[in-house]
């Protein structure tokens, strides 16, 4: 069997509650993502900048960009995907703005009134944050958008070390270990060589642009015959405010969307519907892997950009493939509560 995804990530699971201080929740957990997004000193530097350095307002918009893809889950649940649907927008216009009180035919004239009312106002609320937080880009182009807020706020400057620990992980292909539970079955999904469409001839796969401006991306993925490796890396888990996102609206419990069931638009197999939203992203640099690599890996090492999540552009030297630069391989995920979380009331 080739390197799996749960030999890395029950490991990592471990470090980041041990960095969050925090016990096993069934409403939050960490996920690798399946594709990874790479990303350069240059995505942090406007472009034609007088004094040059890192523009701490364009951090601020990737990481916005970034962080605001809607998590897709996927069969398993070791990897996450994303879909090109955006957090802030489906929160405003499926669930916010339609939203209404939720008025049963049990509450009585006067319940009714005050449930109006209160409802009334925390909307109100969740109305005006949602409205004075979009800010203009400062890439120059003619769009607006809500930030992010990223703890640590220099988790991209490459001398920031305050944050960042140093991991190592034995990784294999052996199924001999603690299975946590979870809504979703493993698949033991592996860590496949990631190939452009322009260097090999097969099946693609699509990968949505992880922020705005991006490209498409279009790979097709490989098993390695590499059975066991050694991976290191500096690792920073960064956590990601949104303050647009007002959760007293989020779980509250009297309020329906006309049109939807309980729990529609927070259901994964419903399109543009939100089930998870990101509070964490596990940052790397410095990757390093080492293996006894099987003689078929060694030439696709030299063609292919990617293993599972992690960028490793170049061939393998001395039994070691490196990347030092910036990458997102990892997140954790908080799992909403029921949207809306009553039933669409009946027709008059």
């Amino acid at each position: 069997m080739a390197l799996l995804v749960r030999s890395l990530l029950d490991p990592l699971r471990e470090w980041v509650r041990t960095e969050l201080r925090t016990t096993t929740d069934s409403a939050t957990n960490f996920r690798m993502d399946r594709f990874g997004t790479a990303l350069s000193e240059s995505d942090f530097i406007l472009p034609g900048a007088v004094q040059g350095g890192y523009s701490p307002e364009l951090a601020t918009e990737l990481f916005s960009d970034l962080v605001n893809r809607t998590p897709k889950e996927l069969e398993t649940d070791e990897e996450i995907a994303f879909s090109e649907s955006d957090t802030d927008t489906g929160y405003f216009y499926r669930l916010l703005s339609p939203a209404s009180p939720y008025l049963p035919s049990s509450l009585g004239t006067a319940s009714r009134q005050e449930r109006i009312a209160t409802f009334s106002v925390m909307k109100a609320e969740a109305i005006r944050i949602w409205t004075k937080m979009a800010i203009a880009s400062v890439t120059g182009q003619l769009h607006e958008f809500r930030p992010a807020e990223a703890q640590p706020a220099n988790w991209y400057d490459k001398n920031a070390s305050t944050e960042w620990k140093t991991l190592n992980f034995h990784v294999t292909g052996n199924t001999q270990f603690h299975i946590s539970t979870g809504t979703t079955p493993s698949r033991n999904p592996q860590m496949l060589w990631r190939v452009p469409e322009d260097r090999r001839i097969g099946a693609t796969v699509a990968i949505p642009p992880p922020y705005r401006g991006a490209p498409v991306v279009y790979i097709t993925r490989i098993e390695p015959k590499t059975k066991e490796c050694v991976m290191t890396f500096d690792a920073c888990l960064v956590r990601i405010v949104r303050r647009w996102l007002f959760w007293p609206f989020l779980n509250d419990v009297t309020w329906c969307v006309p049109g939807f069931a309980r729990g529609e638009l927070s259901r994964p197999s419903v399109s543009g519907s939100i089930s998870l939203i990101p509070i964490a992203l596990l940052a790397i640099r410095n990757f390093r892997v080492t293996a006894d690599w099987a003689e078929e890996d060694i030439p696709m090492a030299n063609v292919a950009t990617h293993l599972g999540p992690f960028a490793i552009p170049g061939e393998i030297n001395h039994g070691e493939l490196t990347h030092v630069g910036l990458q997102v391989v990892g997140w954790l995920l908080e799992r909403l509560p029921l949207l809306p979380p009553n039933d669409s009331p009946p027709a008059a």
